[in-house]
């Protein structure tokens, strides 16, 4: 049986707080994504552990969720919380500390308006991603703002030029998907660690992509498996592009740069055209449009393929494998006839006290991305 432990902390003060028993705990991890957690606390008579519950669940605390195994799955800031006095319970929700730089301006300093300016050209892209995190928000830690620190990475190879203006005023997380969002670019998370003392968060890029092939992990459905149950997939075209385009930004309409990039099917006919606008803001350049444009495209080029089914959360054991890694899949019933050697895991949802997890697999992403052009992984 996997267990978990639920700890509090006030990240700004780096200190812990109380770890705490919680009710129908439940959350997501996810992808490149903006996972949350909602528990519920039960309120009890005793005044001084009123007190701890009241100080440990204060809205923007740090919680950091631990399993058995010493795996730290989950961690994020308490943004909402609901009283409900017939049960005496609150219920408190958390979000990734990911979307916190989706929260977080890069401005002009007070005193310099273009000091907060930068500018690169031909720069290993994990480089200025690390730059974005230890300048940015190291400038300002110590001001209601948390410490991130940045974990050793290898360089990806990829060399971008981006120029960041404070004028802009744009958020930290919208500067990181401008590099991490083209064409070979990368992922990235923020996580937390406890570290006894209190919690360090921790900004991890991954290159090319989170997650890896796990030998012998395997999924499958039929008169026999490890699927408990799963979701009829649906398969949508409503977001499928041959032809997407990329705006930039110019001195006018009139002379407002763009790149466009196209299916190679469309020059025989062999794929329906459906095309696809997206603004970039604060990008100028037609190379980086163009990348912009082919990372895009190639993202919706496949109809929407998802397949969500349940699983028990020890067979195979929850933390031998996270989110982002690959699995083998088998589905065989009156209509489903599926079977893949590498399909990826984009989301997990957790339900510790059923024990369970679902998983959501992307049926069209069952090959490893190319890290160069000769096409090697």
């Amino acid at each position: 049986m996997v267990r978990f432990t639920y700890s509090f902390y006030d990240q700004i003060a780096e200190i812990f707080l109380a770890e705490l028993v919680l009710k129908e705990p439940k959350w997501i991890e996810a992808v490149n994504g903006s996972g949350t957690f909602e528990a519920k606390v039960v309120i009890p008579d005793d005044k001084d552990q009123r007190d701890l519950i009241r100080s440990a669940v204060r809205q923007n605390n740090s919680i950091i969720v631990t399993a058995d195994n010493g795996v730290q799955p989950w961690s994020g800031f308490i943004v909402k919380r609901k009283w409900d006095p017939a049960t005496n319970e609150l219920t408190i929700t958390a979000a990734e500390w990911r979307t916190w730089l989706y929260r977080f301006i890069v401005a002009p300093f007070d005193n310099d308006p273009v000091g907060n300016d930068w500018e690169w050209e031909g720069t290993e892209q994990l480089e200025i991603a690390a730059w974005l995190i230890e300048y940015q928000v190291g400038e300002f830690y110590g001001s209601g703002v948390p410490f991130i620190a940045v974990e050793p990475y290898t360089p990806s190879g990829i060399e971008r030029d981006l120029f960041v203006s404070g004028a802009k005023f744009r958020t930290l997380g919208s500067w990181m998907d401008s590099l991490a969002n083209r064409d070979r670019g990368f992922e990235w998370d923020i996580a937390a660690q406890d570290e006894g003392a209190g919690p360090q968060l921790v900004f991890r890029p991954y290159y090319p992509q989170r997650g890896s092939v796990v030998q012998g992990l395997s999924f499958s459905y039929g008169t026999t498996g490890n699927i408990l149950t799963y979701e009829p997939p649906e398969e949508s075209s409503e977001e499928y592009v041959t032809r997407q385009w990329a705006l930039g930004d110019g001195p006018n309409s009139e002379m407002q740069p763009y790149a466009k990039d196209e299916d190679p099917a469309l020059d025989n006919d062999a794929a329906m055209r459906f095309d696809k606008v997206t603004s970039w803001q604060g990008v100028s350049d037609d190379l980086v449009l163009a990348s912009h444009a082919r990372a895009e495209r190639r993202f919706y080029s496949k109809a929407l393929d998802m397949l969500q089914f349940t699983v028990s959360m020890n067979s195979p054991h929850a933390y031998s494998y996270a989110v982002g890694d690959r699995c083998a899949l088998e589905v065989h019933d009156r209509w489903l006839d599926l079977s893949y050697e590498k399909v990826r895991i984009i989301q997990r949802d957790i339900f510790p006290d059923q024990q369970v997890m679902k998983l959501t697999v992307d049926l069209s992403d069952d090959e490893l991305p190319e890290v160069d052009d000769e096409g090697s992984v």
